[in-house]
């Protein structure tokens, strides 16, 4: 029996001119077009960094969102990245404000996991 093998794209895989913690980690390639090129290489599912997915909570919405993920075959979701969640005072709340984000969009993208660390 020939076993489908189902590849995941980092989300820095497909974000161009941007990275980890830089002074902005949005996408410099549009959502929709990341989305065809994942499914194009083959992907069956891609990371969405926190940053890029307040921006294209903004621009599109999540139902918007997922229905691009679904017309293209992309339904392993993943979003990225909660750090300081063990941290104290503003740090924590800003991690707190983060993972709430990040929740929502798992929640409303069908996310199979958050990544997170610390």
């Amino acid at each position: 029996m020939k076993r489908k093998i189902e590849l995941i794209a980092s989300y820095w895989t497909l974000a161009g001119d941007c990275y980890a913690l830089g002074p902005n980690e949005v996408a410099t390639i549009p959502l929709k077009d990341r989305i065809e090129a994942a499914a194009w290489a083959g992907y069956t599912g891609m990371g969405l960094a926190h940053q890029d997915l307040v921006f294209n909570k903004a621009k599109y919405g999540y139902a918007e969102m997922k229905r691009m993920l679904n017309d293209h075959g992309i339904v392993h979701v993943e979003v990225e990245f909660l750090g300081d969640w063990f941290e104290k005072g503003d740090k924590k709340k800003a991690s707190d404000a983060i993972r709430r984000d990040l929740l929502e969009a798992a929640h409303e993208l069908g996310a199979r996991n958050m990544k997170a660390a610390g």
